[in-house]
């Protein structure tokens, strides 16, 4: 066996002691987090080759190290892929890819619920901007008025809902 089968065999071996090792904690993990075992199958192959360039470039990192950059890549996806994630009485979760839920029956519960309603909830929920901007632009006094009002918002959402009395499958097509 020449150098270079046996410094292929120790990466070899070095990488599957890291899946064995941590693949089990990261799938858990990201079960919890509102994932699933392919979405932790991918990312951990990701993770592992970051970690593999930061570990040729500094060798004193720790394998703990590795589970970092899977929760901080998780993280990351979570904020820039949102998934609607709807909890059934039957602990049945659908998630956005899925089922589509019906934008025009959401829409329509949003202008029923006023003007300044569904703009907060816009901003917030598809603009993704802070409470602190939202106060801002709508010129609230404080973070707290722009949270109150939106508590308020989905409130007003929910009542109309209960009203129609509607249900889940009503918002799928």
């Amino acid at each position: 066996m020449n150098h270079n089968q046996t410094k292929t065999s120790e990466k070899t071996h070095f990488f599957i002691d890291l899946y064995q090792q941590y693949f089990p904690i990261v799938a858990r993990h990201i079960q919890k987090n509102s994932g699933d075992l392919d979405d932790a199958k991918d990312l951990f192959q990701d993770a592992l080759i970051l970690f593999y360039e930061k570990k040729l470039l500094e060798p004193s990192i720790n394998n703990g190290y590795l589970f970092g950059i899977c929760r901080n890549l998780w993280s990351k996806k979570l904020r820039d892929e949102p998934r609607i994630k709807i909890e059934l009485d039957t602990n049945l979760s659908v998630k956005e890819e899925d089922s589509e839920l019906s934008i025009q029956t959401i829409s329509t519960f949003m202008e029923n619920a006023g003007r300044r309603c569904k703009d907060i909830l816009v901003s917030f929920y598809y603009e993704k901007l802070s409470l602190e901007k939202i106060a801002l632009k709508f010129g609230f006094k404080s973070t707290r008025s722009a949270t109150v009002q939106k508590f308020k918002c989905i409130e007003k959402m929910r009542a109309l809902v209960k009203e129609k009395q509607l249900e889940y499958a009503d918002f799928i097509k």
